[in-house]
């Protein structure tokens, strides 16, 4: 088997199910922005720089992220009590219900693509993905 070709296929299958229009359809908010959403819903109020770790994005990227969550009324910045030169980031009930809407359209169109497939292939299909996870947590 030629493991380089196989994982550009792969590779390539990934890409084109990531940019289906369903799936597109479903983002209304960027990436980045979910991502830094999510990361708060996860780890609680942050700062900036927490976000940048948590995200593996740059300052300037999470400052117009930040931006644009700001505009939308997603998040909240408050001044950090403990330092007064930094900020803390919280998310809002707006941001709270923005992820959930988007988490249950992708498990939603998950769901219908996993009936399609029927059992056996997604059950081969789960195994695998947990498997791939089990070498990749190996690996690091």
């Amino acid at each position: 088997m030629d493991y380089r070709k196989e994982a550009e296929r792969l590779f390539e299958n990934l890409r084109i199910i990531y940019t289906l229009p369903a799936q597109r359809k479903m983002l209304s908010l960027t990436r980045g922005e979910l991502c830094v959403l999510t990361s708060l819903i996860v780890h609680g109020n942050s700062t900036p720089s927490e976000l940048i770790g948590y995200t593996d994005s740059s300052s300037a990227h999470i400052a117009k992220i930040l931006r644009n969550l700001e505009s939308k009324g997603e998040i909240n910045r408050m001044k950090d009590t403990r330092d007064g030169r930094s900020v803390i980031i919280s998310i809002t009930e707006k941001g709270r219900r923005q992820v959930k809407e988007i988490y249950d359209s992708i498990i939603e169109y998950m769901t219908a693509i996993l009936r399609q497939l029927q059992e056996d292939d997604t059950a081969s299909l789960l195994r695998v993905t947990d498997r791939i996870i089990g070498i990749q947590e190996v690996a690091e």
